[in-house]
């Protein structure tokens, strides 16, 4: 008997069983304690980790109650046993993915029927509809159907899924091991983009434990992509529109692995792979990378897998380890020199504005005169490193009830160059001001940063699971799980504690384009107390029910989490200086800017910005079996988000008592407003012929994801109640200080009497993301054994998040007279377009010019995203299959939702407009056209010799962008992020003079205003977009990269010989990345745009309803853009070769 109890307190779920025969074991009883106990902890988004079997047993006349069907997994034993209903039908859930399995089914008076060699997938249920025979009748009738190992055509799948095997996942060129490397066959994937959603939008759980990053900054999975070794991973599962109401989270995508286990059999392995830059290419087209432009590289990937009985039938074990060390360049920028001057022909585009001989000069003063050592410019080294650790316990306590508990850690630990982002600071988003370029990055024009002046960014996860598998009788099932998961992700540097300072050229390009960066020495400007700590319990149970034609699945689960953030930016001071020599006369001369973050706490301690999240879902479903031909599932899943501990985040009083622009308030205390998301689903599977050659299928539903904790942890550590940012410009700016302690030229205010420059808050009604998603596919089984598929998905964004600046005021005019360009301009000074305004110590006053950005985080409808795809695939009884697949997408969004702060979802999405009242535009999560392909076949050979290979294909456009003006152009306070107008012909482009352009070493060069007016409409005749689309204001994301094609090749030669039953293997394996570029050199190279920032507007203060906007070239490169992309010239457009060993024994 089976009782389930919820308790009084918050989140309790207690599960009780009474059984005599379970009395007996007191092992079992101390499982069920367990999960009572754990009981009080909260849960996450429950995911299926197992498989089930169903169908129809008859005879030749009817169906067969009574029929008994046992499944025995042949690697561990693990019998799974029910019998049929009345209507013959028959369900067995919660079974061990994989197999093979031996089905085994008897009725009296019928000959009994064994059927083996069975293997399930994760998350489809096998279907088994048998017709028996009596015993006096030939066997030959006996009648089959769904033994068939293609999950395609199947009953019980409705939405658009992905599967890949063990053996897939062995056989895949796989450079970085990681899930990244696997998902990509995903026909519907872009990058980590899967579904439509940017890669914050998709869910990943390993044995339903969560793997996301759940804070929101860095990759979409931990560790780079890497939490778990790819060895220990049975099976993995990408789906984009899962009808089955278990799988949440996610707007995007869910991928979902189980993990492997022991078997009755010692199994293990171990592996070594190498790669170094001896093993990449040189040639890209007619470019050849000398020596001086090939740094050096090394990598190295080893691991071990064991498995097996510690008590056959009953108890094993499974482990696994793998370390990577990777030794690369620090940076494939190099200063310019006289043998290779910046902007000299045939100079290659690594090399940066900066000398060698200023560089040289700018880290012996530092160390000479400071004190400081601010590391080396080119030619260093970098390491990461990734260790992972895997075990797993699987006990089958008895035919009906399996026990399994299980471990992963990663700890790994990557360098990165200096950040480019000024956010928050004096430079941006905070002010008009700009630079020209980033300070690092491999942008033609972008600045090189001294080592120290990089970071090391730890990503850490730690996880753990306990799962119990119970069947009791013929109809009911249940999973209860407990998992637990700690994201642990600090940042350090090599730096000793120093003031960022970014060097100038001094040349700039308008009032607010300060010039171009050269070098940036000091403490990199985010990592100063950084720290990334997510710590999150879950608990599930999921109950099913087989009865008749319905399988009924009932569940609950919930979520508690805890979120810690480091996040002091500029918290060791942050200096912008015009030239090199204002820094030699920093006595006398201040920088144009500082900005600095300093704690207000009372011992002056770093704060911690924190909070507690909660959420609690239950769900119901009903697959509905119509008739053998056509099955329905219908489910509704409920969830309720809360906040149960937000004692950090508090009311600021000065800035609650502000009235912001049209009336608008801001509480930095109040956080959403509990509420249920309902999440109805359908899907429908129907076999039109009734012999699974032709199925359609599809169905509709709606899909709740998440907000990163990043942006929801910002409205406490942007209230100023536990930290404060302060910036200086001009005048206001303080001279220079060594020292790390904040250089103050105002009082230092008490907590609550000062409003910090960036406000981040979270609207009251504001809602999880929702899109809802609708599927129609065509299955048909083609002539040879081919598979065809079409399918069509169409998502619409319920809500979507967005970001408005409640600080900013309308726009004062929105059209130009004798101007074709209409849009609104916002008034020319902080003081005038903001609605609270400030001083420079933030006390505010109707007279200050302090920039205060204020962002609320709210929603908008009205996204949307589809999809096409047409696929063929074909498995050969040779060891061949083949897969290529083509697709077709769009999408429509407010914004790609990047950035790491609550700023960025208001200042990074391009616009024409008012930034306050987003429009919709191209999502560049979408590839427009995407085709995937896969070929792999093995041979074995002379009986202990067998090479197999398979190559993959990934064929789109290699990204989009948009093209924008250098600076603040329509005022808004944020720069960059202003599209362009595209003239229809030149005497729409008011240049207001010549442009004379100096570089260091090279002529300078003169472009009078004609000129400039030609060399802009010639860009625009051979550019692909902007030639399409004269007269018209240029769209976000409108412009697309180039396509590029990419062969990824592996090949394994192994040695086996039997020994008993067991087979040993030696493999050598070499796996080729970019294939392509090794057969020719144009092949697979990547392509970069030129500038997107064409156009640098010259008197922006100035522009009013009679005063039309003027423009001079922007130089890149120390020359003027012509064309529109050049070749990317590193490494990464070459082909390279990987290659490794690996012993098997199973």
């Amino acid at each position: 008997m089976l009782a389930i109890n919820y308790l009084s307190a918050p989140g309790t779920l207690l599960i009780t069983f009474t059984s005599k025969r379970m009395q007996k074991t007191l092992l079992f009883k101390f499982v069920v304690l367990v999960f009572a106990f754990v009981g009080i902890i909260f849960s996450a988004n429950a995911q299926v980790t197992t498989s089930s079997m169903t169908g129809t047993i008859k005879d030749p006349q009817a169906a067969l109650p009574g029929a008994s069907v046992k499944a025995v997994h042949t690697p561990t034993g693990t019998i799974y046993g029910v019998t049929t209903n009345a209507d013959g039908r028959f369900t067995i859930g919660g079974m061990r993915v994989g197999g093979p399995y031996t089905i085994e089914v008897s009725f009296v008076g019928f000959a009994p029927q064994k059927i083996e060699g069975v293997n399930l997938k994760l998350g489809e249920p096998y279907v088994l509809n048998l017709t028996l025979s009596d015993n006096a009748s030939n066997l030959s009738e006996v009648k089959v159907v769904g033994v068939n190992k293609n999950s395609v055509m199947n009953s019980n799948r409705n939405g658009t899924s992905t599967v890949i095997t063990r053996q897939q996942i062995q056989s895949l060129p796989a450079i970085s091991r990681s899930v990244n490397d696997i998902t990509r066959l995903t026909p519907q994937s872009n990058g980590t983009s899967i579904g439509g959603g940017n890669y914050r939008s998709n869910n990943f759980t390993v044995d339903g434990a969560n793997f996301n990053n759940q804070f929101g900054i860095g990759t979409n999975i931990p560790a780079g992509g890497s939490p778990i070794s790819i060895d220990a991973l049975e099976q993995i599962s990408v789906n984009v529109t899962p009808y089955d109401v278990r799988q949440s989270g996610f707007t995007g995508g869910s991928v979902t692995a189980v993990t492997r286990s022991g078997t009755n059999d010692f199994t293990g392995g171990a592996f070594y792979t190498m790669r170094n830059d001896d093993m990449q290419g040189r040639r890209i087209g007619d470019f050849r990378l000398t020596d001086a432009l090939v740094q050096p590289y090394d990598e190295k990937n080893f691991g071990f897998s064991l498995g097996g009985p510690i008590i056959k039938n009953k108890l094993f074990f499974f482990v696994n380890y793998e370390k990577k060390n990777i030794t690369q360049p620090g940076s494939s920028r190099i200063a310019s020199t006289p043998g290779l001057a910046y902007g000299a022909p045939g100079t290659p585009s690594t090399v940066v504005q900066a000398t060698s001989s200023f560089l040289n000069e700018v880290q012996s003063y530092l160390r000479t005169n400071l004190g400081y050592d601010p590391g080396v410019y080119q030619g260093y080294s970098n390491i990461s490193t990734n260790e992972k650790i895997f075990a797993r316990l699987d006990w089958n306590i008895n035919n009906n009830h399996r026990f399994s508990v299980r471990y992963n850690r990663v700890e790994s630990k990557t360098p990165s160059l200096a950040s480019t982002s000024t956010s928050g600071s004096a430079i941006g988003s905070v002010t008009n001001f700009a630079y020209v370029n980033a300070r690092s990055g491999t942008a033609l024009n972008a600045g090189i940063p001294f080592s120290n002046s990089n970071y090391y960014q730890a990503q850490n996860l730690y996880s753990g699971v306990a799962e119990l598998n119970s069947s009791f009788g013929s109809k009911i099932t249940n999973v209860a799980r407990a998992t637990y998961s700690h994201q642990n992700d600090p940042r350090t540097t090599d730096s000793s504690p120093f003031p960022l300072v970014d060097i100038l050229d001094g040349k700039p390009t308008s009032n607010s384009n300060l010039g171009s960066v050269l070098t940036t020495f000091g403490y990199e400007p985010f990592s100063y107390g950084n720290l990334r700590d997510v710590e999150t319990y879950t608990y599930s149970d999921d109950l099913s029910i087989a009865l008749g034609k319905h399988n009924i699945t009932l569940g609950a689960q919930a979520e508690y989490s805890t979120t810690k953030n480091g996040f002091q930016r500029f918290g060791t001071g942050f200096y912008t200086f015009r030239t090199w020599d204002d820094f030699l006369n920093r006595a006398t001369v201040k920088p144009l800017q500082y900005t600095v973050t300093y704690p207000l706490t009372d011992d002056g301690s770093q704060a911690f910005p924190s909070f507690k999240f909660a959420q609690y879902s239950a769900y119901l479903q009903d697959e509905f079996s119509i008739s053998d031909r056509f099955k329905l599932t219908a489910g509704l899943r409920v969830e309720r988000a809360t906040y149960p501990d937000v004692s950090e985040i508090r009311t600021h009083p000065l800035i609650a008592e502000q009235t912001f622009a049209n009336g608008q308030k801001i509480n930095t205390g109040e956080l959403p407003e509990p509420r249920f998301n309902f999440s109805p689903r359908f899907g429908f599977n129907w076999d039109v012929k009734g012999d699974r050659t032709l199925q359609v299928r599809g169905g509709s539903g709606i899909f709740t994801g998440r907000i990163p904790f990043v942006w929801i942890v910002s409205q406490s550590g942007d209230a100023g109640l536990l930290q404060y940012t302060q910036t200086y410009t001009g005048a206001n700016a303080p001279f220079f200080s060594p020292s790390i302690a904040p250089n103050l030229t105002t009082a230092k205010g008490a907590v609550g009497t000062t409003i910090p420059g960036t406000i981040s808050a979270l609207s009251k009604d504001l809602r999880f993301p929702q899109v809802w998603k609708s599927s129609l596919a065509v299955d048909v089984q083609l002539p040879w054994g081919v598979v065809g598929t079409l399918e069509g998905i169409y998502g619409k964004d319920l809500y979507a998040a967005t970001a408005v600046n409640v600080n900013l005021k309308d726009p004062i005019f929105t059209t130009i007279n004798g101007y074709p360009d209409s849009r609104p301009f916002f008034a020319s000074t902080a003081n005038a377009r903001q609605a609270v305004n400030t001083t420079a110590a933030g006390v505010p006053s109707t007279g200050g010019t302090q920039v205060v950005n204020a962002i609320k985080m709210t929603n908008k409808k009205g996204g949307y995203n589809w999809s096409a795809t047409a696929q063929l695939t074909k498995s050969f009884s040779q060891g061949l299959s083949v897969m290529a697949a083509y697709t077709r997408a769009e999408g429509r969004n407010y914004g790609d939702q990047g950035g790491d702060q609550l700023l960025n979802l208001w200042s990074l999405p391009a616009t024409s407009g008012n930034p306050n009242d987003p429009q919709l535009s191209t999502s560049s999560n979408l590839a427009p056209h995407r085709v995937v392909a896969t070929v792999s076949y093995k041979k074995e050979y002379l009986q202990n010799l067998a090479t197999s290979f398979s190559l993959i294909y990934e064929g789109s456009a290699q990204g989009r962008y948009s093209y924008t003006y250098v600076g603040d152009y329509n005022r808004d306070g944020v720069s960059g992020n202003d599209l362009i107008y595209i003239p229809r012909d030149a005497s729409e482009l008011p240049i207001s003079g010549p442009l004379v352009i100096t570089t260091t070493g090279q002529p300078t060069k003169t472009y009078t205003v004609d000129e400039q007016k030609q060399i802009f409409m010639d860009y625009i005749n051979q550019d692909p977009y902007l030639s399409k689309h004269k007269g018209e204001q240029a769209k976000r994301n409108g412009a697309s990269l180039p396509w590029r094609s990419n062969f990824d090749f592996r090949l394994v030669q192994e040695v086996f010989r039997n020994v008993g039953k067991a087979k040993n293997s030696f493999s050598f394996t070499m796996d080729v990345f970019n294939i392509g570029n090794l057969l020719n050199r144009k092949w697979g190279v990547y392509k970069f745009v030129n500038s997107q920032s064409l156009l640098a507007p010259q008197n922006t203060a100035a522009i009013t309803e009679n005063v039309a906007p003027t423009f001079k070239l922007n130089p890149v490169n120390g020359d003027v853009v012509r064309s529109t992309f050049g070749t990317t010239q590193s490494i990464s457009s070459t082909y390279y070769m990987q290659f490794g060993v690996r012993y098997n024994f199973n």
